[in-house]
């Protein structure tokens, strides 16, 4: 019995393994960019490689069935400061061809949760714009913009190179010709998660726009945008010029077809921003919701200061205006997953939310309890008459864990993209590679190394294993 893949849901698979570098720091790039070209190589490999007894899956398809992926352009990484101590992957792409599907693959990574240059250069760039004709001169309005941050990454995409100098789309128009002209009504798809997402817009725009440059003969017959969880890459004008070129239900009749596909979860943060109607109810996405202490107006209140900076990062700084950031088209929305239950964590069910947890525990009672003014007040729920404090920052941990939990996890397991178990294989294949770091940490997953990150830029803490030991010896004397 065959375990491949329909051919959208190996599109999304392809998506899914181009960030392997996720929450690692490397002492130089040359061992970034190897690893994360051995990642993506022994992937392939490993999934496409003849049935044995360590191998039954070919999700994306069997060499012996010709039917197999290979890799035509990088992946190619992009460190913003290759000089830096730890060196981290800012952005990634990598382009795929299948023979027996008649189709590539352009793949971009998402973010990278512990580089900061993902977050303040291209996620959080958004009260200045960028008119996309200064990008792409074919046609858009002069009034349609997209974020200073989006431009900025996709800028570092269309300028990646690989080891001979080649960009993504040369390497593609090269390889179109070494094809041969018997090749005909090839197809092109653009895919990325988050990040990832609103550079796919970008990208399959781009390449839409400009196909008559680098596909003259006019062999690619369809460009496709496979983003997930997309935040607002521009604002309305942009939105509405993007939807005029969309060849599905549009009436539209060109030589190459244009569509556009966006997944998102509808309690999922991250594709709220930056469209001020939608942002506006993300501090109320988790009410009610079961693993919650208090359920009460403070958590919402603390979250929502965090979203009232994001609503105020998102207007115009020259103008004072609202930029009027648009989702492209109406994404197709569904609750993909119940709310997560913030009690797996502590059960070990998911190890990656287990070590976000184990930091934000830690966290709370290193502050409260080390202190003892904090210990034995009010805002520590020590005080009979006074308001239990310490369950709103708990409930406020639950969000960020809920928040982390639906931006990811559920789009490899549901109706739309059902490719849980070719992630379960991906990760037991870049964790046996065994990568040489910068530094040490008491965690393996990605995302707990995040986490163990940002609370070593905070507090100066280097490892979990030493915050805890000084959470536990505060407790103690406590007691």
């Amino acid at each position: 019995m065959s375990n491949t893949y329909s051919l959208g849901n190996q599109i999304y698979a392809l998506g899914s393994i181009i960030n392997p570098a996720y929450g690692l720091e490397f002492t130089s790039f040359d061992d970034l960019q190897a690893y994360v070209t051995q990642a993506v190589t022994t992937t392939l490999a490993v999934d496409q490689g003849p049935a044995n007894s360590t191998n039954t899956n070919n999700y994306l398809g069997s060499i012996n069935g010709g039917t197999d992926w290979q890799l035509v352009w990088g992946p190619v990484v992009f460190t913003a400061d290759d000089t830096a101590t730890c060196i981290v992957s800012d952005n990634v792409m990598a382009l795929f061809y299948n023979d027996s599907e008649n189709i590539f693959v352009v793949s971009i990574a998402g973010t990278n949760t512990i580089s900061t240059y993902d977050w303040f250069s291209e996620n959080f760039d958004v009260s200045t714009t960028v008119p996309w004709v200064n990008i792409s001169d074919n046609g858009a309005p002069g009034d349609a913009v997209i974020s200073q941050g989006a431009a900025t990454g996709f800028n570092i995409l269309l300028n990646m190179a690989d080891e001979n100098d080649n960009l993504m789309i040369d390497a593609l128009q090269s390889f179109i010709f070494q094809l041969g002209a018997n090749q005909s009504s090839l197809s092109v798809a653009v895919v990325g998660h988050s990040l990832g997402a609103a550079l796919t817009a970008l990208m399959a725009l781009y390449m839409f726009e400009n196909v008559a440059n680098w596909n003259p003969a006019g062999e690619v017959a369809d460009i496709a945008a496979y983003p997930t969880a997309s935040p607002t890459p521009g604002d309305s004008n942009f939105a509405a010029y993007y939807e005029s070129l969309l060849t599905v239900n549009s009436g539209n009749s060109t030589p190459c077809s244009f569509t556009y596909t966006h997944f998102y979860n509808s309690i999922d943060v991250i594709p709220q921003g930056w469209e001020l109607d939608m942002m506006i109810n993300m501090p109320f996405l988790y009410d009610n919701q079961p693993g919650f202490t208090s359920l009460g107006t403070p958590p919402d209140a603390m979250i929502a200061a965090l979203v009232s900076g994001g609503i105020a990062s998102s207007f115009n700084a020259s103008t004072l205006s609202n930029n009027n950031y648009t989702q492209i088209t109406s994404p197709t929305s569904g609750t993909f997953l119940g709310v997560y239950q913030v009690g797996e964590a502590v059960a070990g069910n998911n190890h990656d939310l287990q070590d976000v947890w184990k930091g934000l525990n830690i966290g709370i009672d290193l502050v409260f309890l080390s202190d003892p003014v904090l210990a034995n007040s009010a805002i520590a729920g020590n005080n009979p008459s006074g308001t239990n404090y310490i369950n709103y920052l708990i409930d406020f941990g639950n969000f960020m864990l809920q928040m982390m939990y639906q931006h990811a996890f559920p789009y490899y397991d549901n109706n739309f993209i059902n490719i849980a178990d070719f992630i379960t294989e991906y990760q037991g294949i870049i964790v046996s590679l065994s990568p040489t770091l910068c530094g040490s940490s008491t965690l393996t997953t990605g995302m707990g190394r995040a986490a163990e990150k940002l609370l070593q830029k905070h507090l100066h803490i280097r490892n979990i294993s030493r915050f805890a030991g000084l959470a536990k010896a505060a407790k103690a004397k406590k007691q």
